[in-house]
């Protein structure tokens, strides 16, 4: 199974449980390279959990799709591991789950 167009897996999915405070962006193959695992993190951690901390889920959920959604129109590649700032990688990470700190896991 893929993410977005039959054959093609250029999709995005984000997955919010909201009870179980936890949050996943899956990315198609076809769009890895412009969304790598690294930056599916940062958009977590930039726009869906300020928001999700503030129990404002749908605000979270809108910008996120809106960042996703300007990426994806650039149609650009992410910036390779030596373009980005140090401690990120743009290859796959670990599975999206810790604490930020105030109980909410992503």
């Amino acid at each position: 199974m893929g993410v977005g167009e039959k054959g093609k897996n250029n999709g995005v999915m984000i997955l919010v449980a909201i009870e179980d405070r936890r949050v996943r962006i899956e990315v198609g193959k076809g769009l890895e390279s412009i969304i790598p695992d690294a930056l599916a993190s940062q958009i977590i951690k930039e726009q869906l959990v300020p928001s999700f901390k503030k129990q404002q889920y749908a605000q979270g959920v809108s910008k996120a799709v809106e960042r996703i959604a300007g990426i994806v129109e650039q149609h650009k590649p992410a910036a390779s591991s030596a373009n980005l700032p140090f401690g990120q990688s743009s290859g796959r990470s670990s599975p999206s789950s810790f604490s930020d700190g105030a109980g909410f896991e992503v």
